[in-house]
């Protein structure tokens, strides 16, 4: 292939050592760098990796990541460091990494096996949907959360036109949220179609105030009573499906089938348009106190910390420790959110009326 450098043996040959190759177990090549660094010059911080490969921080943290998911390396705390440099990083030995990266690789292709069967067949989906394996279809395993995740970013960047995803999960933890919000938002400012499935949320879900952030720039997001699989696709040509259809932090399977893609996505468009919009009950689901929905009401109607601090008789660290406090319980990240999860219930009428009280 252009560009590429074949390399027969499995194995290179460092200061002594045979170091297995993890790009022929499905490692990525940063993984690998990182990887035949570590054993060739001993434990290093994260910064150091940066310095010594002329790797960027994210590179770096990636595949270190990666590297921790398959039990490559360890992290060890340093004494008196802060930052990046607190933690450092020793590799296992290799011949320990390779066997583990076998029994990974085995699994990993039992897995895609299954998923290959769910996609020729997709009974689960529709007993209609059928589609043709061998036209033209190319697949291959993301090992571990921080892979698929990297992989994801990669994908996001190169679309143009249209982002479809579907999630049967009830409630996303904080992290999740966290990871998928810079993709959400660079997909949307780049004027891409971004479509959502998802089902009714559950009380520990948090990710309400976000999902009406995305739709405030531009998503559009429907609920249905259940979902089959998660899924994502990528201007009908690539899609992501977990090895584990309930945990996606064991891998995904990358499918580049664009005749596959396009059947997925006619699929997903008619269970679109069964699919509603969700219901707004978050603002109902925490009781503010007087002096909150006060402070709310007035920042709501255009005050600022310092003029709602004055209207109140309150100090401006008072104020703002009160919107800490609604934001945290909302689990929101900022005061757009919070505006916009809390903007249903400016309507109500104790809410105006505490914003007429005081003007």
């Amino acid at each position: 292939m252009r560009g590429e450098i074949a390399v027969p043996d499995r194995s290179l040959s460092v200061t002594g050592v045979a170091v297995p190759l993890l790009t022929a177990w499905g490692g990525s090549p940063d993984a690998d760098l990182v990887f035949r660094f570590l054993v060739a010059h001993g434990p290093h911080d994260a910064e150091a990796l940066r310095r010594e490969l002329s790797m960027s921080r994210h590179r770096i943290a990636v595949a270190l990541e990666e590297l921790a998911d398959s039990n490559a390396v360890r992290a060890a705390s340093r004494p008196g460091r802060r930052g990046i440099d607190a933690t450092i990083w020793h590799p296992r030995p290799p011949a320990l990494v390779v066997a583990a990266l076998r029994q990974r690789q085995l699994r990993a292709a039992q897995a895609s096996l299954k998923v290959h069967r769910r996609l020729a067949t997709l009974t689960e989906l529709d007993p209609d949907l059928r589609v043709d394996m061998n036209a033209g279809m190319t697949g291959r395993p993301l090992h571990g959360l921080s892979r698929v995740r990297s992989r994801l970013g990669d994908l996001v960047d190169a679309t143009r036109h249209e982002h479809l995803s579907m999630h049967p999960e009830p409630a996303f933890d904080r992290a999740t949220v966290q990871a998928s919000a810079s993709l959400d938002h660079d997909l949307l400012a780049r004027n891409v179609t971004v479509l959502s499935l998802g089902v009714p949320p559950s009380v520990e879900d948090i990710t309400a105030a976000h999902t009406l952030e995305l739709t405030h720039l531009g998503m559009q997001y429907r609920e249905l009573p259940t979902l089959p699989a998660k899924m994502f696709l990528f201007d009908r040509r690539t899609v992501i499906v977990p090895m584990d259809p309930h945990d996606i932090a064991k891998g995904a399977l990358e499918v580049a089938a664009p005749s596959m893609a396009e059947r997925l996505a006619a699929w997903f468009m008619s269970r679109w348009s069964d699919a509603r919009p969700p219901k707004s009950t978050t603002a109902a689901a925490v009781q503010l106190t007087p002096r909150e929905r006060r402070v709310v009401a007035l920042l709501a109607a255009g005050h600022t910390d310092t003029s709602a601090a004055a209207r109140l008789g309150l100090s401006e660290r008072t104020v703002a420790y009160a919107i800490r406090g609604v934001m945290e319980r909302y689990g929101v990240q900022n005061r757009f959110q919070l505006g916009l999860v809390l903007g249903a219930s400016m309507s109500t009428p104790d809410l105006a009326e505490d914003t007429k009280e005081k003007q």
